[in-house]
């Protein structure tokens, strides 16, 4: 038994093409596109059991479906302040953030993202490494991943984080 199909027609499909960025419908069998284009060339690609789906005029866009992101967070983060996507040596990352730090001495604060705990010793860098790069301000730098935000001293300081702060109540 093959996987149910679906056309979708009656809207406008974007084909993520630049050549070619729109079409009249599309056909999916079970998790795959086997078809976008035309509707007259939909027939080969469907079956008696086809669903038909009338988009009336919407448009069906393709897309990722995740249950778990930070987009808009990190997305945020990685336009402000300083990227570190694709660095992996804990030095060439520490000179980054005091390069960025160094090209802009009127910042308040030291922002960033896309470092990996991979990378650093005991998977977890320091505020001291941070410090070394970072000390006459708060420096904030979010992991690659948004799970991990890497703080100096004074990030610490101004946020009032210290050995005698509870840990946050997991969900809250």
């Amino acid at each position: 038994m093959s996987a149910q199909s679906y056309l979708l027609r009656g809207g406008q499909v974007c084909t993520m093409d630049p050549g070619r960025p729109w079409a009249q419908c599309a056909v999916v069998r079970g998790k795959m596109i086997t078809y976008v284009g035309p509707e007259a060339g939909a027939a080969a690609f469907t079956d008696p059991g086809t669903e038909v789906i009338e988009v009336d005029g919407g448009m069906v866009l393709p897309g990722f479906i995740d249950a778990h992101n930070h987009l808009a967070g990190s997305g945020a983060m990685a336009k402000l302040g300083v990227d570190l996507n694709g660095l992996s040596d804990p030095a060439e990352i520490l000179a980054r953030i005091a390069g960025y730090a160094a090209s802009c001495p009127g910042s308040a604060v030291i922002r960033g993202s896309g470092w990996m705990a991979a990378y650093f010793e005991n998977n977890s860098p320091t505020r001291e490494m941070l410090d070394e790069a970072v000390s006459d301000r708060p420096a904030a730098i979010l992991s690659s991943d948004g799970h991990d935000l890497w703080f100096n001293t004074a990030a610490m300081h101004a946020c009032s984080l210290d050995r005698g702060t509870e840990d946050p109540d997991p969900g809250a």
